[in-house]
């Protein structure tokens, strides 16, 4: 472990070094951001995930003061599958950060702290650019929203005109609409009516965000 702690040391002292042109910012207390002209670098901070580990062996991770979720974790390789934490066996690293708008970011690194994959989520929803990275260089990159021009953004934003927020509660679905050939948001959320609470439903097409279908349904009873 000496030896490793000395590699570590001298990878962070480097790139402390070339802060001037990579701009060395920390982000959340367990990883390290370089943001570069074209990408954005991460490093897990192994040393200090250890620490939380020792000093709390259920640690799973924290919520910042812009109260972000900060999910962190490990995976052993297969004959060490389940086991307590051992920095030999580890394979990957896990760190993710949910935000208050409903987004969550998702980080892989390898057993040495770099990163090699990099996904966006929104709910369930795959969305954002979709990175892997080689020696911190993008290898390959997916758009998962190439056929959704109408954006998740947009979508929040038309929730909150129509009495919803889907950033902190209802459903969302993406699919390809057979008959139409067209991609489609089926978006849903309850409105809490004076009267009677309801279930409010609308189905707009991806590319523009044009209301194909408009529905309402009761809200299902919560039993006793």
């Amino acid at each position: 472990m000496n030896a490793y702690y000395y590699l570590f040391s001298i990878i962070m002292l480097t790139l402390s070094c070339n802060s001037k042109s990579q701009d060395l910012t920390e982000s959340g207390k367990g990883v390290t951001k370089i943001n570069e002209k074209k990408m954005t670098v991460k490093i897990f901070n192994i040393p200090e995930y250890e620490k939380k580990l020792k000093a709390n062996p259920d640690y799973i991770g924290y919520k910042t003061k812009e109260n972000v979720e900060v999910k962190q974790n490990y995976m052993l390789d297969d004959q060490h599958f389940g086991g307590d934490y051992n920095p030999k066996y580890v394979i990957e690293y896990l760190h993710s950060e949910k935000f208050p708008d409903g987004f969550t970011d998702s980080y892989i690194f390898n057993k040495d702290g770099f990163l090699t994959e990099y996904e966006r989520y929104f709910d369930d929803i795959e969305t954002g650019i979709w990175k892997k990275y080689l020696e911190g260089k993008i290898v390959s990159q997916e758009n998962k929203d190439i056929n959704y021009p109408f954006s998740i953004d947009d979508v929040i934003l038309f929730s909150k005109k129509n009495n919803g927020d889907l950033s902190k509660s209802g459903s969302f679905k993406r699919s390809y609409d057979d008959q139409q050939k067209i991609y489609i948001y089926t978006i849903e959320w309850v409105v809490k009516n004076v009267e009677k609470p309801y279930t409010q439903g609308f189905v707009l097409n991806g590319g523009d965000g044009k209301i194909i279908k408009t529905y309402r349904k009761d809200s299902p009873r919560i039993k006793m």
